[in-house]
């Protein structure tokens, strides 16, 4: 189903993503409030993908719902471009820098499954070897549960509001894993947002009706929200082990009032087509698997130190990888055709 303002939800998504993987390589210092209140506003564009995923499996999956079918689909759009993709890092952690990450090699037991087996397979399950890598085993993982998703849509509302709104409490206080390697805890985190975005399409008209007019107000509480975590000194996601209290996530309550915002004023173009947009939003899933590569390769081609430091520069940045990200899926779709989708995910 073709749904043009989810589409362009879609691309900004992924800008909002490739954003947070650019802070550190454009140089941005963040020194006062107004740098704290950027980082948070873009910081967890994460729960926007995952609410247009949610949205999405209702949408397009639910009514003829096949799980062999729909894991075959995923298999080849996912997993296929996540495995292939991961050789080249996982390899060169293997054979040049095997003591990056405690716990993944066993120096005391010699040996090729100790040194190579073992530790691939916790690079694979963990999406350790690349930035933003990890989201590929917690969505795979949510694929997987998607019969528990189509149980979910057949429930009442009452009862899905009752389960959406326990498990966003579980998921303000566990916060996101460290080094997002955790892959049940991001589940935890994540899945009501994604019960969001399927109890959103079921009742899509009624949302569109209730908060029609309401997109300022919606945008008025983000702000306040990055305002209220800049001023206590905070900035970006929360990040911590699954039973240690440090205190609310206003990052994931933050990312929910922008999801309906989102929804909301993109619904006013509703009929409104843009190139641009639709050329992110066409290779979004190519551009998330790509971009990890060229933000590891940026310093080394030396255009991290142009004007180091600048917001104008990080803007520039996040333009350059995204469109070097599109330039390449493009250029994979050409030469390999449609095998391209099992290799960048386009």
């Amino acid at each position: 189903m073709w749904i043009n303002s989810f589409n362009n939800f879609r691309a900004i998504a992924i800008v909002f993503i490739v954003a947070a993987h650019s802070y550190g390589i454009s140089g941005v210092q963040r020194t006062g409030f107004f740098d704290y209140f950027i980082s948070n506003v873009i910081a967890g564009g994460t729960s926007l993908f995952v609410f247009i995923s949610g949205y999405l499996f209702y949408e397009v999956f639910y009514k003829k719902f096949d799980y062999i079918s729909f894991l075959k689909k995923k298999a080849n759009n996912v997993l296929l471009p996540y495995l292939f993709l991961g050789i080249t890092p996982i390899l060169v952690y293997l054979v040049f820098i095997q003591g990056e990450f405690d716990g993944y090699f066993d120096a005391t037991k010699p040996g090729w499954i100790y040194e190579y087996l073992i530790p691939s397979i916790k690079y694979y399950v963990s999406g350790r070897f690349l930035p933003a890598y990890w989201y590929i085993p917690f969505i795979l993982f949510t694929f997987v549960l998607s019969p528990l998703h189509v149980r979910y849509a057949s429930l009442s509302l009452r009862v899905q509001i009752i389960i959406i709104l326990s498990l966003c409490l579980i998921a303000v206080l566990i916060h996101r894993p460290v080094e997002n390697i955790n892959v049940f805890q991001s589940f935890f985190y994540f899945s009501p947002v994604y019960l969001i975005g399927i109890t959103t399409a079921m009742n899509k008209e009624h949302v569109y009706s209730r908060l029609k007019g309401k997109d300022g107000l919606l945008l008025a509480i983000v702000v306040i929200l990055a305002g209220l975590q800049a001023s206590l000194g905070l900035y970006g996601n929360f990040h911590k082990p699954a039973f240690v209290y440090a205190g609310i996530d206003i990052v994931f309550i933050q990312k929910i009032f922008m999801c309906f915002f989102f929804m909301i004023f993109l619904r006013r173009f509703e009929n409104y087509s843009n190139k641009l947009l639709s050329t992110l939003a066409s290779t979004s899933f190519s551009v998330f698997f790509i971009h990890p590569y060229i933000i590891q390769a940026w310093p080394k081609l030396g255009l991290g130190s142009i004007g180091e430091g600048s917001w104008i520069v990080f803007v520039f940045t996040v333009v350059g990888i995204c469109s070097l990200s599109v330039v390449l899926a493009k250029t994979a779709r050409l030469i390999f055709k449609r095998h391209s989708k099992m290799l960048v995910g386009y």
